[in-house]
């Protein structure tokens, strides 16, 4: 059994206690770093874990604009990834994938905040994803910049409302406040 009644014995345990949380301290930002400098030289993909994402989403789309109706669906992507969507004819304030073709699509895309006010979002033809939707004109969002109005821009997690607007599917967010408690309910 441990006597603690000497003050060398509380001095002992403490900073042996003190030792073990900068231990494991010291193992998380190693890992950390470690992870860090893995994904710079292996490439590795932030948008990859969303794919299933934009596939539920693309069967959402597809069920609104058959049955002309609304619906709403949790989307969530990994920090650094985005979802992007362009119209068939409509200027995007992104560069227009060579794989959505003549077609509407969906897209996960990488963004970053490159400098204040600046949003810097890649839409790579080898290594992103697109989901094709052929019977709508185009996609309408809520993300607007000087030049580009209600544009399809989503990162992060969102409740979203899906619903057709004429030959347009309109994609919008739910407020922050009913997003919270749908994820908070117990």
């Amino acid at each position: 059994m441990l006597n603690l009644n000497k003050k060398g014995d509380t001095e002992s345990v403490l900073k042996f206690m003190i030792g073990i949380i900068i231990g494991i301290i010291g193992l998380f930002l190693f890992f950390l770093l470690f992870q860090t400098i893995l994904s710079f030289f292996t490439g590795y993909d932030k948008c990859e874990d969303s794919k299933v994402m934009l596939q539920f989403l693309t069967d959402n789309v597809n069920t609104v604009t058959k049955d002309k109706s609304s619906l709403e669906q949790l989307f969530s992507l990994k920090s650094g990834c985005s979802l992007v969507g362009f119209s068939k004819s409509t200027v995007n304030f992104v560069r227009k994938p060579d794989l959505c073709g003549l077609d509407s699509c969906l897209c996960l895309c990488e963004y970053g905040i490159a400098r204040p006010n600046y949003l810097s979002v890649k839409c790579s033809d080898s290594k992103y994803y697109c989901e094709n939707i052929d019977n709508i004109d185009g996609f309408i969002g809520q993300f607007s910049t000087p030049t580009f109005k209600d544009q399809l821009f989503i990162a992060g997690e969102e409740i979203l409302n899906i619903s057709l607007q004429g030959k347009n599917i309109n994609i919008t967010v739910k407020d922050k406040y009913k997003f919270e408690n749908v994820i908070y309910r117990g």
